[in-house]
């Protein structure tokens, strides 16, 4: 499903058009990053942190559309071991500190990079636990696990997260029974259930926002 589609769906549910108004000003400010230059700084960062041996592993948006949700993201998450000394391996690469304390931005593209510290929750609002990163031996991008990104995104519970939560559900058939964190599970089958049950847009639409941060 294109974003298009999925802001017509949520319209046809009943979400307040404030907030569909807000999210297509999201979703123009993401669409100025090309994939070019998203992929451009994803390659990068992966390059490097394998040549200095950082354990990481990419999540956030790449990381949904990496599973099959076609989405648009105007930066790049990473999760890895210590941020301190990611940080220090990308400023050397030219890489160059934004006002947020763990990222960094792309110049030449203008992609900003986020660091997140494995083995800590996102912030005092979340519950999930970042699970520790391993060192990637081979060439390939490590991405989260699934199970990680979709626990992950349950628990930042923006209408965003959500959706994106559905759309995995279905572009993977992903069972009821899926091995999400436990702390997400209730949350995960109630959303399951909903994509897989006769309801109205009324019923929908407060199943969505009961998940709602």
């Amino acid at each position: 499903m294109d974003f298009n589609s999925l802001l017509n769906k949520l319209a046809d549910w009943g979400w307040p058009s404030n907030e569909i108004l807000e999210e297509s000003k999201a979703q123009d400010e993401r669409e100025k990053f090309d994939a070019g230059a998203i992929n451009s700084t994803l390659h990068k960062v992966v390059n490097a942190f394998n040549k200095d041996k950082i354990p990481y592993y990419v999540c956030g948006g790449i990381a949904v559309h990496h599973y099959g949700y076609h989405n648009h993201t105007t930066d790049v998450d990473f999760v890895v071991y210590d941020v301190n000394r990611a940080k220090q391996t990308l400023t050397a690469k030219g890489f160059v500190p934004t006002e947020y304390y763990d990222s960094v931005q792309d110049v030449k593209s203008g992609v900003r990079v986020d660091l997140m510290q494995g083995g800590s929750v996102f912030n005092d609002d979340h519950l999930v636990t970042m699970p520790d990163p391993q060192l990637n031996n081979s060439n390939s991008i490590n991405y989260a696990e699934l199970p990680v990104l979709i626990s992950l995104k349950l628990d930042a519970a923006r209408s965003k997260d959500i959706a994106a939560v559905e759309e995995l559900i279905k572009a993977n058939s992903l069972p009821r029974d899926y091995k999400v964190d436990p702390l997400m599970k209730s949350s995960y089958e109630t959303l399951w259930d909903s994509l897989h049950t006769k309801l109205s847009s009324a019923e929908r639409v407060k199943i969505f926002y009961s998940l709602v941060k």
